[in-house]
């Protein structure tokens, strides 16, 4: 995907353009999210900063879990930034998930001078070759049901997760040095 799609898919997801069930909460507008209590992350690298984010999951009903990282504010120094859109296969549960092992991730960030980082792997479908790019890590400490529903209980419904997310986000254009995005929830 080119750095330019990569913006627009940003800008719908922050948007909350995504499919019904894989909607992330009302309010994820980037200037307006409030943040989940205890989930924060760090920029390093060429685009550096700190951030407080909101994280949200979704059950699908395969029993698979959708999970959107959104930061309450871009950083200063910073064009855009999504520190996570992926997909844990099912069943999903408590431990480690790279590239290899997610249905699909993407981190995105994009700097003062408009430089575009991306982490990202999307599995092969009919008639698309997989691309995989950078690496993320999505350590899984422990899945819940939120608001007593239980998890996997109906497409869409809501769980809560704690672990951390890091990944290394490569230049979109292949030049210059890789970016860093490390969040704990």
């Amino acid at each position: 995907m080119s750095a330019s799609r990569s913006a627009i898919a940003l800008a719908l997801l922050l948007c909350g353009s995504a499919a019904a069930d894989d909607r992330p909460a009302a309010g994820l507008k980037a200037a307006k999210v409030k943040p989940t209590p205890g989930c924060s992350g760090t920029v390093s690298g060429p685009a550096k900063g700190a951030f407080a984010c909101r994280i949200d999951v979704r059950v699908r009903g395969d029993g698979s879990m959708r999970v959107f990282l959104a930061p309450a504010r871009v950083p200063r120094g910073l064009r855009a930034l999504l520190p996570g859109e992926l997909e844990v296969p099912a069943p999903a549960q408590p431990g480690v998930y790279d590239l290899s092992r997610l249905t699909s991730a993407r981190v995105l960030l994009t700097d003062a001078r408009h430089r575009t980082f991306v982490a990202e792997a999307v599995k092969a479908k009919a008639g698309r070759p997989a691309s995989r790019r950078g690496e993320v890590e999505l350590r899984i400490d422990a899945v819940r049901a939120a608001e007593g529903a239980p998890v996997g209980g109906h497409p869409g419904s809501a769980a809560a997760l704690s672990g951390s997310l890091r990944a290394r986000l490569v230049a979109a254009d292949g030049k210059g040095r890789d970016a860093v995005v490390d969040v704990k929830f």
